[in-house]
């Protein structure tokens, strides 16, 4: 049996600003006798962490919550965020006096907060955004804070949307980890048995579209009852020991 895993990556794969070596040896281990390897992250493309992608062998990348999907060097997805909604959302926070900032595949753009790193770019007003920067696609809106429930049927209503404990997320309709894991499963054969491995209630479109689901250690108790196996911590490497039981 072949399996694709599709992995998520903060409190999951990493841990403390690294992948452990377990993960990283089981996971070339698992692609060495012909099983896949995919990260599946909420994040938009350009912000995974660089070391991610230095110290994990990897077969593809599904990011931004479905809206950037790769198979080793084949584009198979490269999405954006309607611009007639986009537009209406930032209208709408920066009304509010929100801060928030849009996660792309080449950039990230921060309206109200500074970030001091290469390819983050601060924009002053919509029109800002669209005139210094053409262009650029943009995967999702993050918004630090919580949220209201006034501004949560506002996002509903145009977008995708998820909420953290201390921030939420908007992305276009129709787009989830689910479907990214979906659509690499047309690319590469579904004969490969789909493992989702995550922590947290942003990896449950990867579950329902898995057929087995791990929790790494670390996972709240309602993300592990949807799960078929609970393995060690991020701190642990529970990706590795997850990837080493099946394999």
């Amino acid at each position: 049996m072949k399996y694709a895993f599709f992995i998520d990556v903060d409190n999951t794969l990493t841990y403390d600003g690294k992948v452990p070596e377990r993960n990283i040896k089981a996971i070339k281990t698992a692609r060495d006798r012909g099983h896949l390897v995919f990260l599946n992250t909420g994040r938009g493309f350009f912000f995974i962490p660089g070391f991610v992608i230095e110290q994990t062998p990897l077969d593809g990348i599904v990011a931004g919550s479905g809206m950037y999907v790769s198979y080793k060097d084949e584009v198979l997805l490269s999405e954006e965020l309607p611009e007639k909604e986009l537009r209406e959302v930032m209208d709408f926070l920066i009304s509010k006096g929100r801060k928030f900032y849009l996660e792309g595949e080449t950039s990230v753009m921060s309206y109200g907060q500074r970030f001091d790193l290469e390819g983050f770019h601060e924009f002053y007003s919509v029109e800002d955004l669209f005139t210094r920067f053409p262009g650029r696609k943009h995967e999702k809106v993050c918004i630090p804070g919580e949220t209201s429930e006034e501004e949560g049927k506002f996002y509903r209503e145009r977008f995708a949307m998820v909420t953290h404990p201390h921030y939420s997320e908007c992305g276009k309709k129709g787009h989830d980890k689910g479907t990214g894991i979906e659509l690499v499963l047309d690319r590469v054969g579904r004969e490969y048995v789909p493992v989702a491995i995550g922590d947290s209630m942003n990896d449950v479109d990867s579950f329902n579209h898995a057929r087995i689901k791990i929790a790494v250690g670390n996972a709240s108790d309602e993300v592990k009852k949807m799960c078929n196996m609970t393995v060690s911590s991020d701190k642990d490497g529970g990706v590795g020991e997850a990837i080493e039981k099946l394999t």
